[in-house]
C-alpha cells in the first residue's frame, strides 16, 4: 500500500499534459497540429461536428508596425449532418474547405520573437464543399476574430506553441444566403496521435520508479 502511494504521489506531482504544439521552429502561425472548433453549428441545410482549421500553408510573413503580419492558406474540415431539428440527424459526409486566411499577432517584432501575443484573423475565405453540396466560410465583419498565442523555447532546440480564438464567421451552403454562427472557440491541439510519446514516457518512467522502490524496500 505504501509503494502505490507512493507512486501516486509522484505521478500527480508530475507535470500534466498540455494541448501544446511543438516545433523545430517558432513560426507563426502554427504549421504542426491544428485549431479545434467546440460545439455544432447548425444551418437550415445542414448541421457541423468535429470542427477544426489546419494545414497552414505560409504564403507570406512580415514585421510591419511592429507586428507580425500573415498570409496562408488553410483547411477547414468537419463532420456534415442532416438537420434534425436543430440538431445534427444523419451523417452526409466530410466537409472540406480551403483558401486563404490572414493572421496578425500584436507586438511580436520579429518572426522568431518569444512571447504571448494578443493575434486576430483579419481575413479569411474558405471553399469547398460536402456530400455533393458546395460551400463557403467567411469571416463576420460585425465581430473581430481575437486570440492569444504564446511562443516559449522547450528543451533540445524546441519551440512550444499555445494559441486559441475566438471565432465569428458566417457560412453559406449551395450559393445561398450567408448565415452568422455564433462565437465559436478555437483551441491549438496536437495532432491526433501525438500525446502518445508522452504518456509513454511518464508510464515508462513510473514503471522504473516502481522498480527503484521495491529494489530499496
Amino acid at each position: 500500500m505504501l509503494e502505490k502511494l507512493r507512486i501516486s504521489v509522484l505521478l500527480l506531482t508530475l507535470p500534466a499534459a498540455q494541448a501544446s504544439i511543438i516545433q523545430t521552429t517558432a513560426t507563426l502561425p502554427p504549421t504542426a497540429g491544428h485549431y479545434a472548433i467546440s460545439g455544432t453549428i447548425c444551418l437550415p441545410a445542414a448541421c457541423f461536428q468535429n470542427i477544426t482549421i489546419g494545414n497552414f500553408q505560409i504564403l507570406t510573413s512580415i514585421i510591419s508596425g511592429g507586428n507580425q503580419l500573415t498570409s496562408s492558406t488553410a483547411s477547414l474540415t468537419a463532420d456534415g449532418f442532416t438537420n434534425s431539428g436543430g440538431s445534427p440527424g444523419t451523417l452526409l459526409g466530410s466537409l472540406l474547405l480551403t483558401g486563404p486566411i490572414n493572421i496578425t499577432y500584436f507586438g511580436r517584432t520579429s518572426l522568431s520573437a518569444l512571447g504571448t501575443f494578443n493575434s486576430q484573423i483579419t481575413f479569411l475565405n474558405f471553399t469547398g464543399g460536402f456530400a455533393g453540396h458546395t460551400a463557403e466560410a467567411l469571416l463576420n465583419p460585425l465581430n473581430p476574430s481575437l486570440g492569444v498565442t504564446s511562443v516559449a523555447e522547450s528543451n533540445n532546440d524546441l519551440f512550444v506553441i499555445d494559441s486559441f480564438f475566438d471565432v465569428f464567421a458566417r457560412l453559406s451552403i449551395d450559393g445561398g444566403p450567408f448565415v452568422d454562427g455564433p462565437v465559436r472557440h478555437a483551441d491549438l491541439v496536437p495532432e491526433p496521435g501525438t500525446f502518445v510519446p508522452g504518456l509513454l514516457g511518464i508510464a515508462g518512467f513510473a514503471v522504473f520508479v516502481k522498480r527503484r522502490i521495491r529494489r530499496s524496500s
